[in-house]
């Protein structure tokens, strides 16, 4: 082989290692990598109130995280007594009574068809008291929230009963005489 030719196969080496080096170094481009989709995470769930009556309004509360919250469907499903009742919402429309055992479980469901479930724990609905069938509970006594009305309820039901003591007492006196 010639000068020449050498010549000629050198510079057509360059020019391929040169435009290979630019090609592969200056050719941007966009890779598109397809990130699964996380079904949504349940935090917690719980029934409110934890204490309840026949009479209780009974809410599934829920505490769940997802990337697209804003598209997330959540299905409730309520068991009393292990038996699933009617209902998809957050409330409970079923009648109770005195000793029944519910649950709520939920699922969520994300806008990719994704989803994850969970249970709350087991409420047992409590028999009304001589203090509960006031309307009044004693175990909150600072007159806010749902869990009570505070001491106004053991105040009136101790009106009542001395009141009922008094009359009692004095009726005693009048038969004496």
């Amino acid at each position: 082989m010639g000068i020449k030719e050498l010549l000629v196969l050198s510079i057509f080496i360059f020019f391929v290692v040169l435009f290979s080096n630019s090609v592969i170094a200056g050719n941007g481009g966009y890779v598109n990598i397809a990130i699964a989709d996380a079904p949504p995470r349940i935090l917690s769930i719980s029934i409110n109130p934890e204490i309840a009556y026949a009479d209780s309004e009974i809410f599934c509360n829920i505490d769940v995280y997802d990337e697209n919250l804003s598209l997330l469907r959540l299905e409730y499903e309520w068991k009393v007594n292990g038996k699933a009742v009617s209902g998809n919402e957050r409330q409970l429309s079923e009648p109770i009574q005195a000793g029944d055992r519910i649950e709520c479980r939920i699922v969520a469901v994300d806008l990719y068809g994704k989803g994850s479930q969970a249970s709350s724990s087991i409420i047992r609905i409590q028999p009304k008291g001589i203090l509960q069938a006031t309307g009044y509970a004693i175990r909150n006594f600072d007159n806010t929230g749902e869990a009570g009305k505070g001491l106004a309820g053991v105040t009136a039901l101790g009106v009542v009963l001395i009141a009922g003591f008094g009359v009692k007492r004095l009726k005693d006196k009048v038969k004496k005489r």
